[in-house]
């Protein structure tokens, strides 16, 4: 988590490359530690999406962000605030 919480201070700083780089191995270790639809892996997936949007990657923004859409729709409620 600590190091979720610095790449966000990295990137609201505008060290948008170092936040991409913090926020992918983040993802990578979430991604053995944690199920598919976990909170926080699906945050993490997120922000990382954010960075990688404000660091002009587009489609890496787009792909990742489908893929967590798409958790969320098969594990949320319709109505639900995410």
């Amino acid at each position: 988590m600590s190091l979720h919480v610095l790449a966000m201070a990295y990137q609201a700083n505008g060290q948008v490359k170092e936040a991409v780089a913090l926020l992918e191995g983040v993802v990578a270790i979430q991604a053995e530690v944690l199920a598919e639809d976990h909170p926080h892996r699906l945050a993490s997936q997120h922000n990382l999406a954010g960075a990688y949007q404000a660091n002009g990657q587009v489609k890496e923004a787009v792909a990742l962000l489908e893929g967590v859409v798409a958790i969320q729709a098969e594990v949320l409620a319709e109505d639900h605030p995410d």
